[in-house]
């Protein structure tokens, strides 16, 4: 009988058991977090992720409709992306769901009306849909930042808040008590 070098089935076999055990769970999904996030948690991050993508599609119309809020409006697509792209982030890491991809009845139907509007009609109106969605979403990032449970969506919370706040008082300062549009150079100066 030919005796045969090398190792024998039962060699092979935990050889490659040892070595699925050590390289499969590098390729392995980690699994989800979704039970660490709450469900006030959850309805936050549909709530600013459909108001990101709001203010994203308004803001263009804003630069192509407006007439002193064009700056503004690019302004808002930019810092509202920035955020979202950060939200989106958080939540894929945590799988915790898809965000949200077309706008409320409210903000379409705001749309909807914006798109007939241009120049100074199209400031006026934008702007005071602009401060009313601005100071809700304060206050919804501020409730965030009290009652949230999930430390990594309080702090993306926490960090934007600023942003929101400075976006209120540019509004504020293009729109004053009298109504009028404008004001609109020192306020777009401030940085982030």
């Amino acid at each position: 009988m030919k005796r045969k070098y090398g190792p024998g089935p039962a060699m092979m076999a935990a050889g490659i058991c040892g070595f699925v055990s050590v390289v499969a769970p590098a390729f392995a999904k980690p699994p989800p977090l979704a039970g660490t996030v709450n469900s006030f948690d959850k309805r936050f991050v549909t709530a600013a992720a459909r108001g990101g993508l709001e203010e994203v599609a308004l803001g263009q119309l804003a630069k192509d409709n407006g007439s002193k809020v064009k700056s503004f409006g690019a302004r808002m697509i930019s810092d509202h992306s920035g955020a979202d792209a950060k939200l989106k982030g958080i939540t894929v890491s945590k799988g915790i769901m898809s965000l949200p991809l077309d706008m409320d009845a409210k903000h379409e139907a705001l749309q909807s009306r914006l798109k007939r509007l241009h120049g100074a009609a199209f400031d006026s109106a934008y702007i005071k849909a602009q401060r009313e969605d601005h100071a809700a979403t304060l206050a919804l990032f501020q409730r965030e930042v009290k009652n949230g449970s999930d430390p990594d969506i309080k702090h993306f919370a926490a960090q934007t808040i600023p942003t929101v706040k400075m976006h209120l008082s540019m509004l504020q300062n293009m729109n004053g008590k009298k109504g009028r549009a404008g004001r609109m150079k020192s306020a777009s100066s401030a940085k982030m």
